[in-house]
C-alpha cells in the first residue's frame, strides 16, 4: 500500500471517528429539560412528534432543531400545528439560541418576557399566530436581535415601547404588520444614531397616529419602508396619520420601496428625483397636492378620487374660491391661519395664511413650503386654475 493511500485511509478513519463523536454528543441537560417543557407547553410533542422518539432535542429525532456541540442553536416549528403558549423561562435557558421561527402556528397570551436574555438570538419570527400583547421587557430579553417578525397577529391593543426597543440597536429588519398596535408613530425607528443598521421598517395596516416628523430617516440605511393603511380604533377606519412627505424622504437616500397609502399626509407632492434606487412608491389615497417629480422607471401610485393629483382643490371657473365652502376636497378643511400655497405648476407657487374672507395673505406662516414656492407677496383670493396646498405646522425634527 502506498504512502498517499495510508494517508488517505487514516484521514478517512479519522474524519468518521470525529462525526461519530459529534453524533454522541448529547444534548445539554439545561437545553434538553428546556426544550422538553416547550414540546409540552406548545404542544409541538404532539404536532410536531418532539419527544415522541427520543428525549434527546439534539440526536436529530426532532424535526426542525438543530444542534451545536449538544446545545441548541435553531428552532424551526413554521407552519407546525403548535397551539398553547410559549413560556419566558423555559425560552431563556436556551442560552445558544440563535434563530428561532414560529410562525403561522396558533400560540397566543402575550409574546414572552424573559427572566434572562438570550445573547445570542438575532432571528426571531413569531407571525401568523394568537397573541395577545407585546408586554414591557419583551425586547430587552433579545439583545442581539437583527430581525423581528410579529406581522398579522390580531393583538388587543398593544403598543411598542420605545425604552424597551432600543435595547435591540443591533435591528436590520423589524415587521409588524396588521398587528393592531396602537399609539403614536414610532418615529424614533427613523433615528439612524438608535439603529444605524435598520434596513426594513413595516408597520403597515396597524393604528398608529401622530406625525411623521421632519428628519425621519435622514441619511439612514432604510430601504424598504411601509406605514400605509393606518387606522383610528373608532371602527370607522379613518387614518389619523399625517405628515408632508417632502420634509423627510428626499433625504432617504437608500430606498428602494415606500409605502404610505391610505393615510392623512398632506402638503406638496416632492421631489425624489434624487432617490436614484427607488423603484416602488406608492401614497395613494391621502390629501397631497401638486405635481410629483421622480426619476424614470419608478412604479409610482398616486391613485385618488379627487379632482387633481392626490386630493389637492383646482380652482376652474366653475369653481369659486371661497376655501371655506363645503366643496374643498380635504379633511380636515383648512381654517383662518392655516397656511396654504397656491400652487400654478410643479412645485411653483405662492404660500401664505388663509384669511377669514378667504384671501391669502403673508402674514402669519408658521409652516414648511417648499423651496421653490415664496411667500405671497400682497393679499389675494385664489384664482381659477390654482391648485390649493394646505400644508402642516413646521415640524420638529425625529427623536
Amino acid at each position: 500500500m502506498s504512502i498517499v493511500s495510508v494517508l488517505l485511509l487514516i484521514t478517512m478513519l479519522a474524519v468518521g471517528g470525529a462525526a461519530r463523536h459529534l453524533a454522541a454528543v448529547k444534548t445539554d441537560p439545561s437545553d434538553a429539560a428546556a426544550m422538553q417543557a416547550i414540546a409540552k407547553s406548545t404542544r409541538a410533542d404532539e404536532a410536531v412528534g418532539w419527544g415522541k422518539k427520543s428525549a434527546d432535542p439534539c440526536d436529530g429525532t426532532w424535526a426542525g432543531v438543530r444542534c451545536d456541540m449538544g446545545r441548541v442553536t435553531s428552532i424551526n416549528a413554521s407552519r407546525g400545528g403548535l397551539i398553547g403558549r410559549l413560556n419566558g423561562t423555559d425560552l431563556s435557558k436556551l442560552a445558544f439560541l440563535t434563530d428561532l421561527d414560529l410562525s403561522f402556528n396558533g400560540l397566543r397570551n402575550d409574546v414572552p418576557v424573559l427572566p434572562t436574555p438570550l445573547p445570542r438570538l438575532v432571528s426571531l419570527n413569531l407571525r401568523s399566530n394568537s397573541f395577545s400583547d407585546i408586554p414591557v421587557g419583551f425586547f430587552a430579553g433579545f439583545p442581539a436581535l437583527e430581525t423581528f417578525a410579529v406581522d398579522d397577529n390580531d393583538m388587543i391593543f398593544p403598543t411598542i415601547s420605545r425604552d424597551d426597543v432600543l435595547k435591540c440597536s443591533k435591528l436590520r429588519s423589524f415587521s409588524a404588520n396588521n398587528a393592531s398596535i396602537f399609539g403614536v408613530l414610532p418615529n424614533y425607528f427613523g433615528n439612524t444614531t438608535l439603529f444605524p443598521a435598520l434596513e426594513t421598517l413595516s408597520l403597515a395596516r396597524n393604528q398608529f397616529t401622530g406625525v411623521v416628523l421632519a428628519g425621519f430617516g435622514y441619511k439612514s440605511n432604510i430601504k424598504y419602508l411601509d406605514i400605509g393603511g393606518q387606522h383610528d380604533s373608532d371602527g370607522i377606519g379613518r387614518s389619523t396619520l399625517i405628515g408632508s412627505l417632502d420634509l423627510f424622504i428626499p433625504d432617504m437616500e437608500n430606498l428602494v420601496e415606500a409605502r404610505f397609502d391610505h393615510n392623512a399626509l398632506i402638503g406638496p407632492a416632492l421631489n425624489a428625483t434624487k432617490l436614484v434606487n427607488l423603484r416602488v412608491f406608492d401614497a395613494s389615497y391621502n390629501d397631497l397636492c401638486g405635481v410629483p417629480k421622480f426619476a424614470e422607471g419608478i412604479m409610482l401610485y398616486f391613485n385618488s378620487g379627487s379632482v387633481t393629483f392626490g386630493g389637492g382643490a383646482l380652482l376652474s371657473d366653475r369653481q369659486g374660491g371661497d376655501l371655506h365652502s363645503g366643496a374643498f376636497p380635504f379633511s380636515p378643511r383648512p381654517a383662518s391661519g392655516h397656511v396654504v400655497c397656491l400652487l400654478r405648476t410643479g412645485f411653483d407657487g405662492q404660500c401664505g395664511s388663509l384669511l377669514s374672507d378667504g384671501q391669502v395673505a403673508a402674514t402669519h406662516i408658521d409652516g414648511h413650503i417648499p423651496a421653490t414656492a415664496r411667500r405671497i407677496s400682497a393679499r389675494r383670493r385664489p384664482l381659477p386654475g390654482d391648485i390649493v396646498c394646505p400644508l402642516l405646522p413646521r415640524l420638529s425634527l425625529v427623536k
